[in-house]
């Protein structure tokens, strides 16, 4: 799954690939809550007893402002999730030329990026 990383409002059908809408004032409607938080509150239903979640996230959204710095964590408590593990590393994953680009918008942001495995489990599995 490579869902919406932009935290963003979606203003016309197409930003739906790119924008992860944060309004999460009815969580039932899931036109209006973020795709990372269905994921994390839905994914433990779906594990085994001892099962594990494994989440690649960039912490770009935080650097340029569109995610709380401490957003991920938040979400972990609110759906019991225990972070077993964190694989962190600052070499870019994707599009060098892109990355380099000093001309892109997003260059000082990803020059400061980290991606990060998170390994998480259930709290209620043993």
């Amino acid at each position: 799954c490579n869902p919406p990383w932009v935290p963003y409002k979606p203003q016309v059908i197409s930003d739906l690939a790119v924008y992860d809408n944060q309004n999460n004032d009815n969580h039932d409607n899931d036109n209006t809550t973020s795709m990372l938080s269905q994921f994390l509150s839905r994914a433990p239903k779906h594990l085994s007893q001892h099962g594990y979640i494994w989440l690649i996230m960039s912490d770009l959204a935080e650097i340029i402002g569109l995610r709380r710095k401490h957003e991920l964590d938040e979400l972990f408590a609110t759906n019991r999730l225990e972070v077993v593990d964190i694989i962190s590393s600052s070499k870019p994953i994707g599009n060098m030329k892109k990355m380099n680009n000093r001309n892109d918008p997003l260059y000082v942001g990803r020059s400061k990026e980290t991606t990060k495995l998170y390994v998480l489990k259930h709290k209620s599995a043993s």
